[in-house]
């Protein structure tokens, strides 16, 4: 482990991976909100629909050893899988994990999670920002669907668009607690 300690030294910064949403891109307030935290940012651009993200971001995680990953809708649901596959921390706001194909937020292409993470038990350091007023995913499902994966937080402020806000608000409440 002494290597890794070694690596992070010559980082400098605690890395974390941005995963957006679905029909969405890396936003640079976002980015800058997460900044704020004296981290460093890898935010890879995503077109769901024409390309699987799961390869790409695996050779991320593997390639790059992220600290922590924060995911937005359907980056949501990519991070939390890859948070129990590579027990890395995750920061999830409205993580698209319940309703996703009925709803049309994954696409039919999406390569599927593999069944060998699926089946891993889930590593707990992950908080996901949720709301009732969330207009594309069922509130109580996703709540449950959540329960003992992650410190859920509601926000009744918020919808399933994130807004800037709420990346400030919770990120160094994330970082201070898992990073």
């Amino acid at each position: 482990m002494e290597h890794l300690k070694l690596f992070e030294d010559y980082r400098g910064k605690k890395l974390v991976l941005y995963i957006h949403g679905l029909d969405s891109h890396p936003h640079k307030d976002r980015i800058d909100a997460m900044k704020a935290s004296d981290v460093s940012v890898v935010a890879p651009l995503f077109h769901y629909r024409e390309k699987p993200a799961w390869d790409m971001l695996v050779e991320i995680m593997e390639t790059q050893m992220p600290d922590a990953i924060v995911g937005f809708s359907i980056g949501g649901y990519l991070g939390l899988h890859l948070s129990d596959k590579f027990e890395v921390p995750a920061l999830l706001f409205s993580p698209a994990i319940v309703d996703a194909k009925k709803e049309n937020l994954i696409p039919p292409d999406l390569q599927p999670i593999p069944a060998d993470v699926l089946k891993l038990m889930p590593f707990k350091g992950k908080m996901a920002v949720i709301s009732p007023k969330d207009e594309l995913l069922d509130f109580d499902k996703l709540k449950t669907a959540l329960e003992g994966r992650a410190e859920i937080v509601v926000d009744a402020a918020m919808e399933h668009r994130t807004p800037t806000w709420a990346v400030e608000k919770y990120f160094p409440k994330f970082y201070e607690k898992y990073l």
